[in-house]
């Protein structure tokens, strides 16, 4: 279950952090080495209007969006004419607030996230500007965060894993579309995620937790802008 009781710290770094960082720079080297002049690269930031669904024995407990942010890197490869391939590293923070009886429970996981998607681009003619429509996947694992009732003096670390004595599971999967714009280096991106995990670290039919999210993001990529053929 969600026990936000625990007062134990979460663990901020392991193996599999590393993997992701790893699985990041090989999907870059590659991405360099095979298309060359096809790849764009560069920052992102962006903002995060987060919510995760939350049943309790098949209720429903009553949420708020809230706002968090995201920062990171991401890497665009030409595939085929007008059709791309997106993919990245970043530091995103999600969650909600709930109404738990009469006090509000602020839930704020952090993540390392690798996002991919399939960009097609729609060039608007004699000009610079491009409309982007994207559909993809990605992939969370918390290396952090936060919980805090409204009565509470302090916030405290969420605890990942499975079974009762820990608060969240730590990996998160589920698809994502979209839709934005590119005016030369410049690229702007309002995105839907919808996570799949069962986020309660006990799996039981008494309780589930999925993550949704709305993002608007902004990035600049570096790198020669595509030939027109």
């Amino acid at each position: 279950a969600c026990n936000f009781y625990i007062i134990l710290p979460g663990k901020f770094c392991s193996m599999k952090i590393k993997r992701l960082w790893i699985l990041l720079l090989f999907l870059s080297i590659f991405s360099l080495n095979g298309v060359q002049a096809e790849v764009r690269l560069g920052p992102t930031i962006g903002l995060n209007f987060s919510y995760m669904n939350w049943e309790l024995r098949g209720d429903q407990v009553s949420k708020k969006f809230i706002v968090r942010g995201q920062v990171g890197l991401i890497t665009e490869i030409k595939l085929h004419r007008e059709l791309y391939l997106r993919h990245g590293l970043l530091v995103t923070e999600k969650g909600a607030k709930y109404l738990v009886g009469t006090s509000e429970l602020l839930i704020t996981p952090l993540y390392l996230e690798i996002p991919m998607s399939v960009v097609k681009k729609v060039p608007v003619d004699n000009t610079k500007l491009s409309f982007l429509f994207l559909g993809g996947v990605f992939l969370d694992y918390a290396i952090g965060g936060t919980y805090k009732y409204s009565n509470w003096e302090n916030s405290q670390n969420i605890k990942y894993g499975s079974g009762s004595q820990n608060d969240m599971k730590e990996i998160d999967f589920g698809f994502n579309c979209g839709f934005g714009i590119d005016f030369f280096k410049f690229s702007i991106i309002a995105k839907y995620d919808h996570g799949f995990t069962n986020l309660a670290s006990e799996n039981t039919s008494n309780e589930a937790m999925k993550s949704r999210l709305i993002s608007v993001s902004f990035a600049y990529l570096f790198g020669e802008k595509d030939k027109k053929k």
